[in-house]
């Protein structure tokens, strides 16, 4: 970088970070134990016409409740279920990967099989590709979509439908279950919605010559294809034939671009998108800030540097605002883009990002872009704060050791 720049002492810092994600920490929520244990007794009260029916069948009462529950598969159908998907461009090679490791590396090879031993295969196929795919995000996913599935047949009074949700949202929660997972024919059914959406993706991604998917190319590279103008209409068929496919990129996108400006907010990804005088500007106004006395007057009295945290967060996000507000000109914007621009074409920053740099640059060529994105800029000057006080410490560590 050009010059050093005033830096934030590891106090300030700290305050800057507990400023910033005191609202984060507050939005995540708390179950207590009497709550979760009311909610287990809701559950049990539930699923009461359930065990009615599996204790008077021929096998054991936990036999017959599993069994009832592995053949779930028609829930997926249900509207809670509809936007629940594991990764469709992850699915498909997934699946592939396991059919080749049991021995089935083309359809030409299960098609020799006898059919007996063909439904097995392909049984034993599934199961391993939904232990692979599934992650604590869709485990929490499938049990929230199947509590509103349960809260929704008690609204309309459907007794032994709620019953079976209950049922199978208890078995889900227990966290001894997570063996038997792979094995519920909603998860099942879920994993193979999802692959058939695979196939649909990665042939909207195929240009017309290709007669097989890159292997080699990325999540993020795929998801580059998929916002390409030109598939549009390829896309919107594969849409169309799967239900919920829309909403479900839409929030992978959305995921995406969350992902890339934590990682920005929290300097693990650093495109340099500001001078090193607005840096420097961002400092002073934040250590301005955190020296002026608090003059809220419903602030309680038993910590003023505690109790003033809140008034001086606000404070500091208005006068940040206010400076970039007055910061970013049409010619500094212009500036910004050409900046993405390089940063797209240098590629110097982890691969995974690259969607949400790409998705960043596209934001940032909107003309209304300053007020639009005021938020993003916001989170990103701080973020390369953060980023070039920890380097130079990191740097002035280093010299030490010399």
């Amino acid at each position: 970088m050009a010059r050093k720049q005033k830096k934030l002492t590891r106090k300030e810092r700290t305050q800057q970070q507990q400023a910033l994600t005191e609202r984060q920490r507050q939005a995540k929520g708390w179950i207590s134990p009497n709550e979760k244990a009311k909610r287990r007794q809701e559950l049990i009260e539930d699923m009461a016409p359930l065990m009615a029916m599996v204790e008077t069948g021929a096998g054991s009462a936990d036999e017959n409740l599993f069994w009832l529950l592995a053949d779930s598969g028609d829930l997926a159908e249900e509207p809670e279920f509809k936007e629940v998907f594991t990764e469709p461009l992850v699915t498909l090679p997934t699946y592939i990967s396991v059919a080749e490791s049991l021995g089935v590396a083309t359809p030409d090879i299960m098609d020799e099989l006898p059919e007996e031993e063909q439904a097995d295969k392909k049984a034993e196929i599934l199961e391993e590709t939904t232990r692979r795919l599934l992650t604590n995000e869709l485990r929490r996913e499938i049990i929230e979509a199947v509590d509103r599935l349960r809260l929704r047949w008690k609204k309309e009074e459907k007794r032994a439908e709620a019953a079976r949700a209950a049922g199978l949202q208890l078995t889900l929660n227990d966290r001894k279950s997570t063996a038997i997972w792979p094995m519920i024919g909603l998860v099942q059914a879920i994993v193979l919605r999802s692959l058939g959406a695979g196939f649909e993706l990665v042939g909207v991604t195929m240009d017309e010559e290709e007669d097989d998917a890159n292997d080699d190319e990325s999540l993020a590279d795929l998801y580059e294809k998929l916002q390409d103008p030109g598939v549009d209409k390829k896309l919107e068929q594969a849409i169309k034939k799967v239900p919920g496919l829309q909403n479900y990129l839409e929030k992978q996108l959305d995921k995406i671009w969350e992902e890339g400006e934590t990682a920005i907010f929290t300097g693990d990804l650093y495109l340099e998108l500001f001078t090193d005088e607005e840096l420097e500007a961002g400092v002073e106004i934040f250590k301005a800030v955190l020296s002026a006395e608090t003059t809220d007057e419903n602030a309680p009295s038993e910590g003023p540097a505690e109790a003033s945290i809140p008034q001086k967060s606000r404070n500091l996000f208005s006068q940040l605002d206010l400076y970039l507000a007055q910061q970013f000109t049409p010619e500094r914007l212009e500036q910004l883009r050409t900046r993405l621009r390089t940063v797209l074409d240098e590629a110097d920053y982890p691969a995974k990002y690259f969607s949400f740099v790409k998705m960043l640059a596209d934001a940032m060529a909107d003309e209304e872009a300053a007020e639009n994105e005021k938020g993003f800029l916001l989170r990103a000057l701080l973020g390369e704060i953060r980023a070039v006080s920890v380097m130079e410490d990191e740097e002035a560590e280093e010299a030490g050791d010399e």
